[in-house]
Formats: C-alpha cells, sequence, structure tokens
C-alpha cells in the first residue's frame, strides 16, 4: 500500500515537473498578459502511470516549511502544492525555490539549482507519504489529478500550468486576472403549451319582415352568426330615445315600440375579445302626417283684443321638426320651433295676421297650413262737413243737400269688427254719432242727414232699423212702389236678398234727391253702400224698391198737427194765466 502511495506521488510530481518545465520559457520571456484568454481545452483524465521502482526508505533530513514543494505560491498552485506538509522534508522556510513571495522563475523543483535534494522524490525524504502526509495525492486533493475535483482546469486553473500558459507565477491565488469564471449551464427553455385554434366570430345579414309597422305591432328580425357566445340587442330612435334593449338565445328576436318614430336596432355578438356588430332600421307610423290651422277670433283689435289661433297635428313619425311663424305686413312678428295646440299673440297694427305652420317627421314627409287674422285699430275717421243748406229752403230741400254733402265717406278700413258669420263690419262716424259704431249704418246715416236738416222726430222718425222705422211710418208708410211717383227728399226702401227671402221686407234705405219724370229715373243717396255714402239711379219699376216715405205728406201731416198741439198749448197757457190771476186775487182779499 505504501508503495502504491509513493509512486502516485513521484508520478504527480514528475507531470507537474515536466509542466513546469514547459512553462516557465514562455513566462521569462513574456510578461503576464491581463487579457483574459480564451477558453482552454479540457484536459483529458490522464491514464494510470505504470507502476515504478520501489523508492528507498527515505531518511530523515530536517524540516522545513513548503520543504520539496518550492516558494509558497510556487508555480500559481495552491498554498501548498507540489509538497507536503507544511515543515515537511526540512529546508528552510522558502527552501528549495526563493523567498515565499513569488519569485520570477521556479525550477521544477521548486529550487534555484536542479541539484536541490528537494527536486528529487527519491532522495528527499520529505516525499515519503508515511512521513509527510501531506504529499499524499489521496490526502492532499489538489496534488492528485485523478482523485482531486480542484485539478480540474475548468474550476482550479491555477494548479495545471499547462491550461494557463499566461499566468503570473507570483500573482496571489484567485487574483489571477486570466481566470475564467464558471460558465452557467444553460438552461433548456420550458416548451409554450400549444393553444387550440380560435374560431372566427362571423354576423352578417341582419335583415327584418316588415320596415314600417304601426305604435305597438311587433317585427321579427332575424340575422346569421357563428362561434358566438353572447348576442345582444338595443333599439335608439333618431332623436336618441332608448327603445329598448335586450339578449338574443338564437338568430331572431321580436321587437316593438310604443312611439313612433324611425328606431336603429343594432346586433352586437361577442366571442372572448373579439365583437361584431349589424345594424338596421325600422319606421313605427301611425299614420299619414297632417296639420291644421285656424283662427280662434274673428278678428283682433290693436290695444284690445288679442290674435288667438288653434292648431293640430296628427300622424307622422316622431320627432317632429315644426316651424310655426305670424307675419304681418311681410315681416315676422313671432317664430317658434315647438308645436302648440294654442297660440296667442297681441297684433302689431291694422290688417291681416297670417300664420304659417309647417312640419317635417322623421322621415322627411312635410305637412303644413295657414289662416289669417284681422287686425284693427282705434282710428276714427270723421264725416265730411254739412253744406249747401240756405235760409228759406224747405225741409225736403235742407235733406236733400245734407245727404248731398255727405258722398264719398267710407268707413274705416282698420278699425272694424267681424261678426259671428264672418262679416267684416268697419267703424263708421254715423255708426258712432248714433251709438252703434260696428253696426250696419245705412239707417244711422239717414237718421244724422234728418237730424242735421232739423227736421224733428214728429214729422219724420228714427231708427237703426229698416224694418222697425217701416214700423214706426205706420200710415206714412207708401208700399205701393209702382204707382207712387218720388219725390227729392224721399225715404227710400229696397229689399236685398242677403237678409231675408221676403221680397217686401225692406233691409236697405236711403235718400231720393232727385226724380226724372220722363226717364222714370229716380237717383238716390244712400249709406253703407259698399262700406261708403254712394250716389245711385235706379228705374222706377226696379224689383229692389219696396216703399217709400213721403216727405211732402210727413211735412204736412206734421202741420196739421202742429196747429192743434200750438192751438191746444195757447188754450192751455190762457187757462193758467187765468189760475195765476184768481190766485192773485184771493191772497190780496
Amino acid at each position: 500500500m505504501k508503495r502504491k502511495k509513493i509512486l502516485a506521488l513521484l508520478l504527480a510530481a514528475s507531470v507537474f515537473c515536466m509542466n513546469l518545465t514547459a512553462v516557465l520559457p514562455a513566462l521569462a520571456e513574456e510578461p503576464p498578459q491581463t487579457e483574459q484568454p480564451s477558453e482552454p481545452d479540457k484536459p483529458a483524465e490522464p491514464s494510470t502511470p505504470s507502476q515504478p521502482d520501489t523508492p528507498s526508505e527515505p531518511s530523515g533530513n530536517g524540516s522545513s516549511n513548503n520543504q520539496g514543494g518550492g516558494s509558497e505560491n510556487q508555480g500559481g498552485g495552491s498554498e501548498n502544492q507540489g509538497g507536503g506538509s507544511e515543515n515537511q522534508g526540512g529546508g528552510s522556510e522558502n527552501q528549495g525555490g526563493g523567498s515565499g513571495e513569488n519569485p520570477p522563475t521556479v525550477t521544477p523543483g521548486g529550487n534555484d539549482t536542479p541539484s536541490d535534494p528537494g527536486t528529487d522524490p527519491t532522495t528527499n525524504p520529505g516525499t515519503d507519504p508515511t512521513t509527510n502526509p501531506g504529499t499524499d495525492p489521496t490526502t492532499n486533493p489538489g496534488t492528485d489529478p485523478t482523485t482531486a475535483p480542484s485539478s480540474d482546469p475548468t474550476t482550479n486553473p491555477g494548479t495545471d500550468p499547462t491550461t494557463t500558459p499566461g499566468t503570473d507565477p507570483t500573482a496571489e491565488p484567485g487574483t489571477d486576472p486570466t481566470e475564467e469564471p464558471t460558465p452557467e449551464p444553460t438552461e433548456e427553455p420550458t416548451p409554450e403549451p400549444t393553444e387550440e385554434p380560435v374560431l372566427e366570430l362571423k354576423l352578417a345579414n341582419l335583415r327584418t319582415d316588415r320596415m314600417e309597422v304601426a305604435p305597438g305591432e311587433a317585427v321579427k328580425i332575424a340575422f346569421d352568426v357563428e362561434n358566438a357566445e353572447s348576442v345582444t340587442w338595443t333599439a335608439t330612435r333618431s332623436d336618441g330615445l332608448s327603445g329598448g334593449t335586450g339578449t338574443v338565445n338564437g338568430s331572431e328576436f321580436e321587437w316593438s315600440a310604443g312611439v313612433t318614430g324611425v328606431y336603429t336596432i343594432e346586433v352586437t355578438a361577442v366571442s372572448g375579445e373579439a365583437k361584431a356588430t349589424e345594424k338596421c332600421s325600422v319606421v313605427v307610423r301611425a299614420s299619414k302626417l297632417a296639420v291644421t290651422a285656424k283662427a280662434a277670433v274673428k278678428y283682433a283689435q290693436v290695444g284690445g283684443k288679442s290674435l288667438r289661433y288653434e292648431m293640430t297635428l296628427t300622424g307622422g313619425v316622431e320627432p317632429y321638426a315644426v316651424k310655426i311663424t305670424i307675419e304681418y305686413k311681410h315681416k315676422t312678428l313671432f317664430e317658434s320651433t315647438e308645436f302648440v295646440p294654442q297660440l296667442e299673440h297681441a297684433p302689431a297694427g291694422y290688417g291681416e295676421h297670417e300664420l304659417k305652420l309647417k312640419v317635417t317627421d322623421a322621415t322627411g314627409a312635410t305637412a303644413s297650413a295657414e289662416t289669417v287674422i284681422l287686425a284693427s285699430n282705434n282710428e276714427k275717421n270723421a264725416a265730411p262737413a254739412v253744406t249747401g243748406i240756405r235760409r228759406g229752403m224747405t225741409f225736403a230741400e235742407k235733406l236733400v243737400a245734407v245727404a248731398k254733402s255727405q258722398v264719398g265717406y267710407k268707413e274705416s278700413d282698420e278699425n272694424f269688427i267681424v261678426d259671428d258669420d264672418g262679416n267684416r263690419q268697419g267703424w263708421s262716424f254715423y255708426g258712432g254719432w248714433y251709438g252703434m259704431p260696428y253696426e250696419e249704418w245705412c239707417a244711422m246715416f239717414v237718421s244724422y242727414c234728418l237730424e242735421r236738416a232739423g227736421i224733428g222726430g214728429g214729422i219724420m222718425p228714427r231708427s237703426a232699423n229698416c224694418q222697425r222705422w217701416k214700423n214706426y211710418l205706420g200710415s206714412r208708410y207708401i208700399d205701393d212702389e209702382d204707382e207712387y211717383i218720388p219725390e227729392a227728399g224721399d225715404l227710400i226702401f229696397f229689399h236685398h236678398d242677403r237678409v231675408s227671402k221676403d221680397p217686401n221686407f225692406p233691409n236697405h234705405i236711403g235718400i231720393v234727391v232727385d226724380y226724372d219724370p220722363e226717364r222714370e229715373i229716380v237717383y238716390t243717396v244712400e249709406g253703407n253702400s259698399g262700406a261708403a255714402v254712394r250716389s245711385h239711379m235706379y228705374a222706377r219699376s226696379d224689383s229692389t224698391i219696396v216703399g217709400y216715405a213721403s216727405m211732402g205728406y210727413c211735412m204736412r201731416r206734421w202741420d196739421v198737427n202742429y196747429k192743434a198741439r200750438l192751438e191746444e198749448n195757447l188754450a192751455n197757457e190762457r187757462a193758467a194765466r187765468r189760475n195765476r190771476a184768481s190766485t192773485v186775487g184771493r191772497d190780496a182779499e
């Protein structure tokens, strides 16, 4: 067993010396390299050497530190490389190889000369593994490349000079700049799990069985869909009003709305992060769009009655675009985009105020309506001055003069009313004088002329109504018009079908201003004839003439009555005086 150990020791020393001999010349010629050399090839495992001859028994030879092993760090190896124990084999502290501070050159035996006994394992007792356990490669893993892991140049490059030719043998262990770090083992990447192929989401061919329905009526909506995890729908009207939402199980559903409008139906399919949408439109319509507009009052008055309109809107499709305007003399007084069933507005002045209504529904259909309201002001036009009366004229002549002076007067166009039958009646001076300014004023005109001519009510009655005037006249009314020869100053009565179908019913009156017996033409002046005082002429046989009131007859009758009344008044006055005289005489007694 000892022989084997000795042989192993000798073999290790021999290999060390051979390698060191090869390295030293290169170290002497070149300084230590600071660059990191490329990684040396890993040396092959040394084969087991043949059995050497058994050496003689070593003699005791004293002891010294690192004997037979060179300097403390000789050869760039470990602290005790190539030698025995710390003091084995005799010699001085750094025997066989200079001082302990990295000599520049080292002999294989660790001394300057080859005669150094420390280089011969056969003569250096320090190499006996029995006396220097540190030299036994089995106990010093660093000296046995077959047993020491540290002899592997990949883990301890400093112990193998063949793998570190540029290593400075004087360098401290662990400070070799050429030492390569141990490469980390490359980890094999973990293979990613194979993903299953994703199915493509498809949504197409969104369709309805009808494009237009009535409110509350259902429409069926269908579509084609593949590989969807969920399908939902939303309905929205064109103005943003919600028409509902829902989830679809399958590829069709039914939808309805109670409010008219144009709705957009949007279907959305979802699969994971994928999303697909399709849209279609449905019109909900009750009936065709229609509007109306009418006046709620017959007329308006500046500072009085307001303009009032009534409007209707039916059918069509919401939402509506509305435009309402009120125009006066081609100027806009009022404008609104909101529909209201009733509208009231103050008039701007005399004349027509026109309301215009236009509505467009969500489908683009339009409807419009218009109406007019007349507005009056407070204009009061005076009658012409009375002229032509002279001293000495009879009552009939005075009446004719007054009537002729008024020809040309017109009732007010701006100050008027409209009656329940829709007839417009303007303000007249003669009506205002009589106290009925917006009534038919033909009879009131005649009454005014009689008054201005000085003809009292006892001679000729007054009235604002032709039929009542006839009744007031009594026997003085002449209804035998075909036989009667009219005279200037007479009153003439006419019948027009606009009031009564009775041909003898008088509904218009005028004043006879002349008569032509040869031509049998009657000349008249009439008030309220076409809203004015006008002159006319008729054939005496004209069918519209229904009677007369003779001014001569009335005057004569008035004269008779006047004498009787005068005599009566005189008798009464005489009686009164007598009574006063008798009363005074009694008081004196």
